[in-house]
């Protein structure tokens, strides 16, 4: 139940596994003749701890050597009880799967020993493929620089542009990204010819070899 006195309601709310919504509205709030329900947006995210998990690893590579970028992968392994990852189950959840979604993973640590836990946000990764058999479903998660090797960039602009510049034209062509550019990560440098149409990954290398 929500007990709302304004004439106008924007909320957010947490269910847990359920099958139906009911809304119902009793009465109007002071001085309002009339009542208009004029949007809903239903979202559905998983949290899952020890209890839920089989394995879990995350791998990356990173070496001052190498012109390729840095990256990282995260794979774990989940019960699949009552078959809530079959692709055939009545109660399947991978309808609601995409490989756009983000998967957190944050560890915990007990602070006081008596169940207070304190939660540290370790990384973000988006799904890239998943599957199930058995009593057990697999997941893996890319980086978002992994994501970006399988999209081209298209835009292509002519200098003089700084280094910054073409970093920001690049991520324009990425949509849905926060970044940021640590002040001074560049030298003083003037481009003058555009990008080529590769992945919006490849030429994020070719901006940090130019640097």
């Amino acid at each position: 139940t929500i007990a709302n006195a304004a004439a106008k309601y924007e909320g957010v709310l947490s269910l847990g596994y359920h099958n139906k919504l009911v809304i119902t509205f009793t009465k109007l709030s002071a001085g309002a003749a009339a009542l208009v329900l004029s949007s809903l947006l239903f979202g559905i995210g998983f949290t899952y701890d020890n209890e839920d998990i089989i394995s879990l690893s995350v791998k990356s590579s990173n070496s001052p050597l190498s012109l390729e970028l840095p990256n990282s992968s995260m794979s774990f392994t989940l019960y699949n009880e009552n078959g809530i990852f079959d692709p055939d189950s009545n109660n399947s959840v991978l309808s609601f799967f995409s490989e756009d979604q983000k998967c957190t993973l944050s560890f915990g640590y007990d602070i006081t020993g008596a169940g207070d836990i304190e939660w540290t946000p370790y990384c973000t990764r988006y799904m890239s493929a998943w599957s199930a058999q058995g009593i057990e479903a697999q997941f893996q998660a890319e980086s978002i620089l992994s994501r970006m090797t399988e999209t081209k960039y298209q835009r292509g602009r002519y200098g003089p542009l700084t280094l910054e510049d073409l970093v920001d034209d690049v991520m324009l062509d990425y949509p849905d990204v926060a970044y940021s550019i640590p002040e001074q990560i560049f030298g003083i440098q003037s481009v003058e010819e555009p990008l080529p149409v590769v992945s919006h990954a490849e030429c994020l290398q070719l901006i940090a070899n130019i640097g």
